[in-house]
């Protein structure tokens, strides 16, 4: 099973999550707590996304090499990465305006710290209740799975790794092994050689002795 969330899927999250956390930027210095916090949370998620859009090709070789056992892994990426882009969408959407008003107000230079105070009461007043609190859980659980899943991919590839490391290892002591048993094989064979060699050279001499005391006797 292929891996299911693009390339393009994350860039997408790390596009909205950097135009909120550009327009909450514009006005922090103004902008009520909860606000603040909220941009906080999108700053960890962005971070995170980064890191997940750097490492989205060796997960993909990783996932393609052993499927099977990244399946599940792979599954609830996919699922997190689209509940990530969904909440990112509702919480663009829900401020679009406000964010449109704050941009433009630019031009009015004498009054922009009023301006961004009022247009920030406006996303209060209709974000209001838990709103803020909910989006900023929502980004936070988003954030902590996507860096568990992270965790699991990595300690997968070290254990990969180390087991391929084991299995080298194991290898090259059996070659190690055959190459001891090889040595002491020929060493065998060399001596058995040599003495045979030496007996060939012996036995010619004994019998040509043999012979001249057979002539000095007759």
């Amino acid at each position: 099973m292929s891996l299911g969330v693009s390339i393009g899927d994350i860039i997408l999250c790390i596009e909205i999550a950097h135009r909120l956390i550009s327009a909450s930027t514009k006005g922090r210095k103004n902008a009520p707590k909860d606000i603040k916090e909220l941009q906080d949370a999108l700053h960890g998620l962005c971070y995170t996304l980064n890191i997940l859009k750097r490492e989205h090709g060796s997960i993909m070789a990783r996932a393609a090499s052993d499927h099977n056992s990244n399946i599940q892994t792979n599954q609830c990426l996919t699922y997190v990465i689209a509940s990530c882009q969904n909440t990112l969408h509702e919480l663009d959407d829900a401020t679009a305006q406000y964010r449109e008003a704050i941009d433009g107000q630019g031009a009015a230079v004498g009054c922009f710290g009023n301006q961004l105070r009022i247009q920030w009461k406006r996303v209060m007043w209709s974000l209001r209740g838990d709103t803020f609190m909910k989006y900023r859980q929502k980004l936070q659980m988003h954030t902590d799975s996507l860096n568990l899943l992270l965790s699991t991919f990595i300690w997968s590839a070290t254990g990969r790794i180390e087991e391929s490391g084991r299995k080298r290892e194991q290898r090259l002591n059996d070659l190690l092994q055959q190459a001891s048993e090889f040595k002491e094989e020929f060493q065998r064979s060399m001596h058995l050689l040599q003495a045979s060699i030496d007996n060939a050279h012996w036995q010619p001499s004994h019998l040509l002795g043999s012979r001249v005391s057979m002539c000095l006797s007759g």
